[in-house]
């Protein structure tokens, strides 16, 4: 609901309710560091939980200022109730002819948290399951139905400042930006990969730091367009139960420059972009040790979580569509387009995943093997397109 209390000045409020529900099979999410009396055949970790908000915000919109500024009030309810308050606020004031400043500050609650299950067993298969494993599973916050230990609500504050530049075609926009994340909760199977941790915590809690700076440039030219973007971020992750250094998120990359162009000539538009970017961080699985009850684990090497990186990733892409009309009357439009992905066929390392080999006559005699996860090659795409 809006209400307008006079020129340039205007309040909005309203109410927001959220259901949600999740549930996930701890059997099928376990690793052989979870002891059998830990888990039974029937444990699910998950529950149901509801959001109420009232949320207000305040406008100011003037030709040179804009301004808003709004609080959220949200009671989430799952096993337990809590209250918090969410500021919110952004601001782009007009400092001289074609250039703004901006800037915006919030607090954010998340009641569905991720586990990311950095599974570390290696099962007789032959097949690792990944380091951290794809299968990432969402939960509820607060005690789950079979009341294991509490899953925290993921707390997340931001600040961001910027410059906006406009002028005859030029576009120019540069912004920085800091974020602070508490509470991410993960599953302690990734403490079977490092001796030093004795913890066992069926969930452990980290904190996560992210800032950097985007850089955009954009110009057209009739009908030449050019889009020249960079990013430059960190993001380190604090586990202290797992290690005491902090360590790059697995989606860190510290460079990322991306050049795109766009000609239209009547009924075709041809592009050509050009992507690079720092090489992902990723850790060496070093030793394979036999427990007790026969399974087989990883051990991180000396050097800690993600303390390697992939050589850096580039491709070159390219694409050609024409479109055209079937009938005289235009009623029936078509497209028909040619696109290629990494031109140059370059070999670009993104991810990993670990297999090893046993001695039939002796199981302990297991070799381990890291191999390389790599993006496309050279590939061409054709589609032809209908609108009716």
């Amino acid at each position: 609901m809006q209400i307008k209390l006079k020129k340039n000045h205007s309040l909005n409020l309203g109410y927001q309710f959220v259901y949600n529900s999740t549930s996930t099979d701890l059997l099928s999410q376990a690793s052989a560091n979870f002891e059998e009396d830990n888990i039974d055949d029937d444990d699910t970790l998950g529950g149901k939980g509801t959001s109420h908000t009232l949320y207000s915000e305040y406008l100011y919109d003037t030709k040179n200022t804009f301004l808003r500024f709004g609080l959220r009030n949200s009671l989430l309810s799952n096993s337990i109730e809590k209250f918090f308050f969410e500021p919110r606020m952004f601001s782009s004031i007009k400092l001289i002819k074609n250039l703004r400043l901006t800037s915006s500050f919030e607090l954010k609650n998340q009641q569905i948290v991720q586990l990311n299950t950095f599974e570390s067993q290696i099962n007789f298969s032959g097949e690792f399951l990944g380091l951290p494993n794809s299968d990432n599973f969402w939960v509820i916050s607060g005690t789950s139905d079979n009341e294991l230990e509490e899953l925290q609500i993921i707390r997340s504050q931001q600040f961001t400042l910027g410059l906006l530049y406009s002028k005859k075609g030029w576009h120019f926009d540069v912004e920085g930006y800091y974020k602070s994340i508490k509470d991410t909760s993960f599953t302690r199977n990734i403490l079977a990969l490092l001796a030093t941790s004795s913890s066992d915590e069926l969930f452990i809690n980290s904190k996560e730091k992210r800032w950097g700076v985007d850089f955009l440039l954009k110009k057209r030219v009739q009908n030449y367009r050019i889009w020249l973007g960079y990013t430059w971020s960190k993001t380190l992750v604090s586990l202290p139960v797992i290690q005491k250094r902090k360590f790059p998120n697995s989606f860190d990359q510290t460079h990322v420059l991306n050049i795109s162009q766009t000609l239209k000539i009547k009924k075709l538009e041809l592009s050509l972009g050009w992507n690079w970017a720092t090489g992902r961080p990723f850790s060496i699985l070093e030793d394979i040790n036999l427990n007790d009850d026969d399974f087989f684990f990883s051990a991180i090497n000396k050097n800690g979580l993600n303390s390697e990186r992939f050589k850096n990733y580039h491709r070159l892409d390219a694409s050609a569509t024409y479109r055209f009309y079937f009938d005289a009357e235009k009623k029936v439009s078509s497209l028909i387009g040619l696109s290629l992905r990494n031109i140059y066929n370059r070999r670009n390392k993104i991810g990993q995943k670990f297999q090893f080999e046993t001695d039939q006559d002796n199981v302990e005699d297991v070799s381990i093997q890291n191999l390389s996860i790599e993006s496309l090659r050279f590939t061409p795409d054709l589609v032809f397109r209908i609108n009716f």
